[in-house]
């Protein structure tokens, strides 16, 4: 029968092998299964639930409702729900959520649920034993401040979550570390490979155990550079191997050793294998095996390598990371209101191009704000090490092309008061700048004529100043009155906004075609024809037409002022049409 991977007797197994994660603060007993009691055997029901007493309150035992969504009451019958045990209802759940009050948990939620997405853990729980074996969906689990013991950890789980404030834990590619870092305490089940930090010196914590990195899943095991020992300072007597204990012999797996690292422990990728288990008057008999799908990963010379020549271990060499070259496009880029991640090339000594996520990973910080950004690129596979690049992160200048600023419109209505269009200010690409960035100043927005927007940057991230210009323009005119007389018609108009430069009268026969009509309109159809007159005169509010108008004719007529943006007609801005009038000639 093969045992747990470990070359000495494990007198309390850890999390990151088979099961418990032991807090060195802690020096109580976990309370496991359920506290004895005169009616631990009598089943009560509380609407859906089921349910036993305890000494410490309730332990739910069944569900019998049809919701798919629990939340697990924190009472029933007045009663505080401490425990559940053998608690699996026959509903296909998708969530659970576990009150404050609930401690512990044994046989929970172990039958097959593949709908299981999300459980919440309450601020109380301290003990897991045997539960949610069977949800393939649950990929993810929080740990709350007062979680001690996971016996054999959900099988599919393949990360950790902390609050920001939990007191005790902090999660790290979603594993479980202490505050300081320096302890790895609960590693999911479910995850296939995982960098040591540096700063880790146990693994798990326990006063009487030895430790084997041990997992159905985790298959590949890194070292940071700058760990000097795969034993660690620890009370832990060996650190053995990693691998997938369910095919022991032949599992495929590797351990990425750095050259900081000048010793390694006799028994490292060995595992034990029991003949027979033994009894009082005979010893167990077992024989210790290297594991042959293991391979040792490290650099040329170090003891990673003497370790794996000298055990009969397959070695494999790491890429000399420090002779690579990284590359990026610019040296310099613009700020654009979110992190510059700019493409990486690395390309080792001979100029081979090495694969981003095969031969390495890539990290940046400070790339948002002004300044020097910083690229990480640290070794992966054959690779080990790291290399830094930087670039600068440099002001965007408002008056450049990486920014557009921009106004709903080119011209407005005069309102006698100030004219002030919405101004957005965008990057590059199309995404808004906050107007946290700039501030926005007008002139000549009250007045008929050109109008001036200015936005000027804050700094340090924006700087610069663009001028946008517009139009006031005057506002609608009115005919005040209009007469026939034999063969033409006279109107009169009202004077138009100071600041106009003159009007634009149109007039035809056909009512429809002068309403569509924004200036002259020819046609074969003398009755469509829509006629221009333009005065320059601001003083002259009346005119006669005679060249075109026959008695016994019905004449439509409309009239608008409008002023030139620079004195050029082509840059002529009109206010809006009158009401159309209409006059039949003598």
């Amino acid at each position: 029968m093969l045992k747990k991977v470990l070359a000495s007797t494990v007198s309390a197994a850890i999390l990151f092998g088979a099961a418990a994660v032991l807090p060195a603060e802690y020096s109580g007993e976990p309370a496991f299964g359920i506290t004895a009691s005169a009616e631990e055997d009598k089943t009560y029901t509380s609407g859906d639930y089921k349910y036993q007493k305890n000494d410490d309150g309730i332990t739910l035992t069944d569900y019998t409702g049809k919701s798919t969504d629990l939340v697990i009451p924190s009472k029933l019958d007045g009663q505080a729900v401490t425990q559940m045990g053998f608690f699996n209802p026959d509903v296909q759940l998708k969530s659970v959520v576990i009150p404050d009050t609930l401690e512990s948990m044994w046989g929970c939620f172990e039958n097959s649920y593949p709908s299981l997405k999300k459980v919440v853990l309450g601020e109380s729980m301290f003990n897991i034993t045997q539960c949610f074996e069977g949800c393939t969906a649950l990929t993810s689990l929080n740990i709350p401040d007062s979680m001690y013991y996971f016996q054999v950890a959900p099988p599919y789980v393949k990360e950790y979550t902390v609050t920001s404030k939990n007191k005790k834990y902090v999660a790290v590619d979603g594993v479980i570390l202490n505050k300081e870092k320096t302890c790895i305490l609960f590693y999911p089940m479910a995850k296939k490979s995982y960098t040591v930090p540096k700063t880790v010196k146990n693994i798990g914590y326990s006063a009487s155990s030895d430790v084997g990195l041990v997992y159905n899943s985790l298959t590949d095991l890194t070292f940071e550079d700058g760990c000097t020992s795969v034993l660690f300072e620890s009370v832990f007597s060996e650190l053995v191997c990693i691998m997938p204990f369910d095919n022991i012999k032949d599992a495929e797996c590797s351990v990425t050793i750095p050259a900081s690292v000048k010793s390694i422990p006799d028994g490292f990728g060995y595992y034990t294998e029991y003949i027979s288990p033994g009894d009082k008057e005979h010893p167990a008999e077992t024989k210790t095996l290297p594991c042959k799908g293991l391979t040792i990963r490290g650099v040329k010379g170090s003891a990673a390598e003497t370790y794996a020549k000298k055990n009969g271990f397959k070695f494999a060499e790491l890429g000399n990371f420090s002779d690579c070259k990284v590359t990026i496009p610019y040296a310099s880029y613009t700020y654009r209101g979110r992190g510059i991640k700019p493409t990486v090339t690395v390309k080792d000594a001979n100029g081979n191009k090495l694969v981003k996520g095969t031969d390495y990973t890539v990290s940046y910080s400070n790339n948002t704000n002004v300044g020097t950004a910083a690229i990480t690129v640290t070794g992966k596979g054959n690779y080990k090490g790291t290399l830094k690049k930087t670039f600068k992160v440099k002001a965007l200048d408002l008056s450049s092309s990486y920014a557009k600023v921009t106004i709903p419109y080119c011209s407005y209505t005069y309102t006698g008061s100030a004219v002030k269009p919405k101004v957005t200010v965008k990057f590059k690409d199309g995404s808004v700048i906050p107007e946290s960035e700039y501030t926005v100043s007008y002139s000549g927005n009250v007045k008929v004529g050109n109008a001036a927007i200015t936005v000027k940057g804050k700094g340090p991230d924006v700087t610069g100043n663009y001028r946008k210009t517009f139009v006031v323009k005057p506002e609608k005119n009115e005919i005040t009155s209009i007469t026939a007389n034999k063969g033409s018609f006279r109107i009169t108009w009202k004077k138009a906004t100071a600041g106009a430069v003159g009007y634009q009268v149109l007039y035809s026969r056909d009512k429809a075609a002068l309403e569509k009509a924004v200036g002259e309109v020819s046609s074969t159809n003398a009755a469509k024809y829509v006629h221009s007159y333009t005065s320059a005169d601001l003083s002259d509010l009346t005119e006669n037409f005679s060249k075109h108008p026959n008695s016994g004719e019905t004449w439509y007529v409309k009239i608008r002022s409008f002023v030139t943006k620079d004195g050029k007609t082509t840059s002529t801005r009109y206010g809006n049409y009158s009401a159309v009038k209409s006059i039949k000639v003598n």
